[in-house]
C-alpha cells in the first residue's frame, strides 16, 4: 500500500503548530514574569525610599496581609532581649566586607508597648557564628530606637531541617524562633525587621 503524501506533509505542519504554540507559551510567561519582576523592584523601591511609620502591633496581626507590609520602613522604640539565633544564608554577591555562607543575627526586641518582633542585626560569615569571636557586636543595652525593614515571614518552602541543638535555622519563621527564645509564638510579630540603625 502506498503512502499518503497528505498524511506525511501534515505531520511536519502539526509538529510545527505544536512548537509555536509552546514558543508563543513560553513567551507570554516570559512577559508576565518581566511585568510582575518590575512591579515588584517599584513597589520595593517606593517603600525602602517612604518615610518610617510605626510597625503594625499586635491589634493588626491577624490576618495581616504580608506582601502588603513587606519592605516597609518603620522605627519602634524598645530593648533588646537576652540571646541571639542564627539563620543560615549565603552571599553571593556581598554589599559589605562579608560574603558568602554564613548567618543573620536575630535577636528578639520587645517594644515599649509590650509585644515583641525579632530583628536581624546583620550578617556574619560561618566562622564568627560564636558571638565570644565577635567582642563589641551584642545588641546594646537599654532603651533604644531602630530603623528598619519589614521583612514577610518565612513558614514554607524550605526543606532542610533545623538544627537547634546547634543554633542554627534554615528560615525567618518567626514560631520556630519564639520557641527557640522562649516565647510564645502568639505573643511575636509575625515579621521580622532588618535593622538599619540600633
Amino acid at each position: 500500500m502506498a503512502n499518503n503524501p497528505s498524511r506525511a506533509t501534515a505531520l511536519p505542519g502539526i509538529l510545527l503548530l505544536v512548537a509555536l504554540a509552546v514558543l508563543v507559551s513560553l513567551g507570554n510567561w516570559q512577559m508576565r514574569r518581566l511585568a510582575w519582576k518590575l512591579d515588584l523592584i517599584d513597589k520595593v523601591e517606593t517603600r525602602l525610599g517612604a518615610d518610617p511609620v510605626a510597625p503594625p502591633g499586635p491589634a493588626n496581626w491577624n490576618g495581616l496581609d504580608q506582601d502588603a507590609i513587606d519592605y516597609r520602613q518603620v522605627r519602634l522604640a524598645g530593648r533588646y532581649l537576652d540571646g541571639e539565633t542564627h539563620v543560615f544564608t549565603a552571599l553571593g554577591d556581598p554589599k559589605g566586607r562579608y560574603g558568602g555562607p554564613g548567618y543573620w543575627v536575630i535577636v528578639p526586641f520587645e517594644t515599649d508597648e509590650g509585644w515583641t518582633v525579632f530583628v536581624n542585626r546583620g550578617f556574619v560569615p560561618q566562622d564568627l557564628k560564636d558571638p565570644a569571636k565577635r567582642p563589641g557586636s551584642a545588641a546594646p543595652s537599654g532603651i533604644q530606637t531602630i530603623t528598619g525593614t519589614i521583612r514577610h515571614a518565612e513558614t514554607d518552602g524550605v526543606s532542610l531541617e533545623v538544627e537547634p541543638e546547634k543554633n542554627i535555622w534554615y528560615r525567618r519563621d518567626q514560631a520556630e524562633l519564639a520557641k527557640a527564645a522562649g516565647l510564645k509564638p502568639d505573643d511575636v510579630a509575625p515579621y521580622t525587621i532588618t535593622s538599619m540603625r540600633g
